[in-house]
Parts: structure tokens; sequence; C-alpha cells
């Protein structure tokens, strides 16, 4: 639902039914970016929000200026990682107990910009904790202003207002801001967000409130002066309720005023101090005071604490980042968050958490004198490993470059067969798998897979049943996937296998082609000599498929003898019976004799093959 522009000061609202029954006391919450806190107070992120921030001032990509004020927070999507990025903000505590069927309201302003056309947008939920796990989505904004996301609407600010749903009435809600990134490294632009404002139904504090009690870190100061901070428990927190701290220097003095809210800290101390805190319950003006708590100086030497490391890195699903900690005397050692820590307590634990996380650990002497150190873990990212190849089908003896990419810069490649360049070169053996390990500059790592299969490069041959002049023919090749037939007499065909009948008398010349995508192909000659049948021939031969021609000849005579006669003679008489030349020949298919010497007339052909002898009457003429 679109708004017209205007904006709303703090103040109190009070909602009505219309039949007069109060629904709730609301109070008008607001966040308009000026302070330099971000994220702003009772804000969080959900997880790495990087890509938030406040800015001030003019704005590039698009052009814009805050919507009031000097200050705006920005969701740079144009800085985003890759595409699809996503980070998420939360809103501060939403309190909605005193709702009772009142109307609630979260709004914003944003930019919505006619120069950049990715989808680049706003998502907002609602959900009774800082998770998207079982969120409630309330809708969605595009910067972009000529989609239709939830509108179309002109370039400039624009206000947005998503309805709370009646069923969230407890005391603990968050919204939640998910920024998604549809463009990235400098190719899109910038969300910019302005002027928040959401109602707050809390409960208010009635009666004689409960004080509760109170506990101090440290309790002892081991050196002459320092600072303690003090944690209230078990107190009335409905709203409307302050807390007062006090501090004397006995236990029945003079209390003085020092801080307020549930963890000040006393500022430096010098001397032992007693501590109590006042709780007030605003609406009826009653109040209840704590019990108060000793906290001494010069209580002894602080211990010597030292950690390491004092940043820490791990990856998902990888090892836990090891952190060892070292204090002086008998101390004891507490380590805190407990997220992701195998153990709280000890030298040595080890860290896993889900999300980036600060660790405090805590070394306490027997006197009870504390020293703390510091130590973060971030949680990287596994680089996301993607194989570009030309075919995963390999020629028989060749190769085929293989590229592997992962994004960002510094990444280490190890492929298995040794490389260590983004690029390899992957030969086939059968089926042979690849796989490189890529290694970010963050110390993760992802492994990518892939097959390659090898192709055998075709060998062309055929073999053929004659009839006449009928012939099927059998395709003897090693590998191949298409066939192409030239038959001689202008006749073609694709088949592996075909049969063709000839319209006349050869010899022809039959070629086949056989192709082995992507590995090219090989090409078969072969004479042939259709013939018709016996029972229709002048001529009674014997060897069935030889051929003599030309005839007449001229400097070369050829004879085509089929390969499976085997050894064969091959004699050339005169008309008077003299022998001329002989030739023997051992499986061949064709065999060329030279005449040149031999006077022009007419000669006679003998041809001997499996035992038999045909004779053939050519003509010889220069």
């Amino acid at each position: 639902m679109k708004l017209s522009n205007f904006k709303f000061s703090n103040l109190l609202i009070l909602f009505f039914a219309i039949s007069g029954t109060t629904f709730g006391q609301a109070e008008l919450k607001t966040e308009d970016l000026e302070t330099n806190a971000f994220p702003p107070t009772g804000w969080a992120g959900v997880g790495n929000i990087n890509l938030w921030s406040r800015r001030t001032g003019a704005q590039t990509n698009p052009t814009c200026s805050p919507n009031g004020g000097s200050g705006l927070m920005r969701f740079a999507a144009r800085s985003a990682f890759g595409a699809g990025t996503q980070q998420t903000i939360s809103s501060p505590l939403m309190d909605l107990t005193a709702r009772a069927g009142g109307n609630s309201y979260f709004s914003f302003y944003i930019y919505r910009d006619t120069i950049f056309n990715q989808a680049d947008s706003l998502t907002i939920f609602i959900n009774t904790s800082r998770s998207l796990t079982g969120a409630k989505r309330l809708g969605v904004v595009a910067r972009y202003a000529k989609l239709n996301l939830p509108d179309i609407v002109t370039e400039g600010w624009q206000k947005y207002s998503f309805a709370i749903p009646a069923s969230y009435t407890g005391a603990t809600n968050y919204i939640l801001i998910q920024g998604t990134a549809r463009s990235s490294g400098n190719n899109g632009g910038n969300v910019f967000l302005d002027d928040f404002e959401w109602q707050h139904f809390p409960t208010y504090c009635s009666g004689t409130p409960n004080s509760g009690s109170i506990t101090a870190f440290p309790t002892k100061i081991c050196a002459a002066n320092g600072q303690a901070t003090f944690t209230i428990a078990g107190n009335t927190s409905s709203y409307g309720t302050s807390i007062q701290w006090q501090a004397a220097t006995t236990a029945t003095g003079t209390y003085n005023n020092f801080g307020t809210g549930t963890n000040p800290a006393t500022g430096n101390l010098t001397g032992t101090r007693f501590i109590r805190a006042i709780i007030t319950c605003s609406k009826s003006g009653e109040s209840d005071t704590t019990d108060y708590i000793e906290v001494k100086t010069n209580a002894g030497v602080a211990p010597t604490l030292t950690v390491t490391p004092t940043f820490g890195s791990i990856c998902p699903g990888g090892n836990p980042a090891k952190l060892v900690a070292t204090a002086s005397g008998n101390s004891t050692l507490a380590w805190t968050p407990s997220t992701g820590l195998n153990t709280t307590t000890g030298d040595t634990v080890y860290a896993s958490p889900t999300a980036s996380t600060g660790y405090t650990v805590t070394a306490t002497d027997t006197v009870g004198c504390v020293a703390t150190r510091n130590v973060n873990v971030v949680l990287a990212t596994n680089p996301n490993v993607t194989l570009t190849f030309t075919d995963s089908n390999v020629c028989a003896g060749d190769s085929v470059r293989v590229t592997a990419a992962a994004g960002g810069f510094g990444n280490q490649y190890l492929w298995s067969n040794g490389k260590t360049t983004a690029a390899t070169f992957a030969k086939a053996s059968g089926t042979t798998q690849y796989n490189v390990k890529v290694t970010n500059n963050q110390g993760c790592s992802s492994t990518k897979y892939q097959n390659f299969y090898e192709v055998i490069k075709v060998k062309a041959s055929f073999s053929y049943t004659q009839n006449g002049f009928s012939f099927d023919f059998k395709n003897l090749s090693t590998g191949g996937k298409d066939f192409h037939w030239f038959f001689g007499d202008g006749d073609e065909n694709f088949q592996e296998n075909p049969t063709h009948t000839y319209s006349k008398a050869g010899p022809v010349e039959v070629l086949f082609i056989v192709n082995s995508p992507p590995c090219g192909g090989d090409t078969f000659r072969q004479y042939i000599n259709p013939q018709p049948p016996a029972s229709s021939s002048a001529n009674k031969y014997l060897l069935s498929g030889v051929s003599v021609f030309p005839n007449p000849a001229n400097d070369q005579l050829n004879i085509f003898i089929p390969q499976e006669f085997g050894n064969a003679n091959i004699l050339i008489r005169n008309a008077q019976g003299q022998l001329i030349t002989s030739k023997n020949v051992s499986t061949s298919r064709e065999v060329l004799l030279n005449t040149k010497n031999i006077s022009s007339g007419f000669y006679f052909v003998d041809v001997i093959a499996n035992g038999q002898k045909d004779t053939y009457k050519v003509q010889i003429s220069h």
C-alpha cells in the first residue's frame, strides 16, 4: 500500500474503536538516521550486513539527497559480490502486547529511480525473533520506479506502509528488511531509505514495581582504581519503568545518582563503593529499591591474559577455529557467548559459529581479580566453482581446455592432474574424471568434478555382397555416427548398411564418408564392377566381379579383382598367343599395368584366380 508523502513527529497516539472501546496506547517510534551510530540504536543485522550503511548528504547511483535531514540508510546493491546477494537488517523491538485489535503499521521512504532497470528490491518480514526462519512476509518494494513492484511511480522519494497482521500481539516482534541485489560489479543502482515509522503498543507499568536484584562485574577491582558494570535482573520491566543507579562510600551513607538503564558503568572508581538501583513506575509514581552491592578497589593484581589468535576465520563445513588463552597465576577461564563453542571453560576452545561472532575470555584469579580479552571469529564463504569447456566428449589422443572460475580475487587452484592454474587440458581414456580444488583468499575451499568421455577416431571401411547389378554394402568402420555413401553413378545414401542397384555395368568407384563428432571423419574409396546376371551376359565369366578397363587402352590398363579372390596371376598375350607380360598380385583390388611399350593392336588378358581363368579381349591404341 503506497501512502502520499508526509511525516509524523514524535507523539503519543491513542487508538479507539468506533464503539468507544480503548484498543491500546500506542507510541509512534521513528528513525531518521540523524545520529552517527550504525546500525541505529536498537537496530541489528541478521548475519552479514556489510552492504548496509548510514550515508550523509548527496548520493550517487542514483543521484539523490536524504528525504529529510542529513542522513539516510543505503543498501549497496551496486557493490554486491554477485547478483542475488541478500542481506537483512532488523528494526528495534516492537512491543504489541497492548495492541488489543488496534491497527499497526511499519513505514519508510525509499528513493525509486528510472535510471537503473535491475530489480534490486527490499522484502519486508515480521517475526518474533531476529531471524528469517518462520518470518511472515509483508510485502516487497523495488528500487526501479518502472517496475510494478508494488506499483509504477515517477522517480523520487516514495513512502510505503506495511500493515502488521492482527495475530502479532506479543511483547517481542521485529521487522526484518531483506535487501536483494539483482546487479553487481558496479552495474546497477543502490537502494536508499529514510524516515522510518512504526507503532509501539507496550503494556505500561502500574502500581508498585519490583526492583529485583543487581550484580556487578567485577566486584573486586584489583588496581587502585577502575570501572565496574552492573546488571539488574528479576525487576519489573514493563513499559514506563525507569532505572536510576546510585552509589555511596558507605552502606548507610548518602547515595548519589550515577547512571540509568539496565547496564550502567560506574566510571573510574578510586575506592570502595556501595551500589543500588531504584525502579520507578512512571504511571503510578511508585518505586522500589534493590539491596546494595559492594565493589572494592585495591583488591589485588589482575592476571596477565593473552589469547591466540586475536582474529580467527572458519569456513562453512570446515574445521572449527582453535582459540587458546593463557593466564598467569591460578586463574580460571570462562568464554562468552557459548554460541558455537564446544565448551565455555578451560584454556582451549573450538569455535564453530554459524555467523561471525565476537568472543570474550575472562580470567579470574583466586582473589577475584579479572582480566578479559576479545577475539573475533569470522564465518567466511566457500568459493562457488564453475567449469567451462567446449565439450565433455574428447577425441582419442586429443584434449579439451577446461577453465575454473570462482569469483573474487586471490583464488588458488589445484587440479587432479597436478596443474595449479585456472585452466588445464583434459584428456580422456574411456571415462576420465577431472576435479579442481579452489581455495579463496579467506582460506575456504570447494571442489568441482567433471567427467570426460573418450571418443574413438573413426577409420572408414566397407565390404559388399554382389548379385549382378545389386550390391548389399556393409559398414566395417571403427567408430562413427554419421554415414554418407556416394555410389559412383550419381546416387547417394545416408544409411549405415544400404542396398543399391546399378542400371548399367561398371566399374565404378564407391566413396564412403564416416563422421564421428567432434572428432571429424574418414573417407574410404573402393572400385566395384556392376555386371548383369550371368544368364544374360554374352560372356560366361567364371570370376565374378573382375573387370578390365579402359577398352581400348592407351598407356595404362586397369584390372579390378575383388579382394576375396586372394592371390591372382595376370597374363597379356598377343593375337598369336605369345606372352607379352605377366604380373602376380596378392589380395589386390585394382592392378595398374603400364602399356606404353606395348604396340597397338588386339591382345588377350588372362586373369587366373581360385583355380579359375577368365580371358578378356582388349585393344591397345596409342
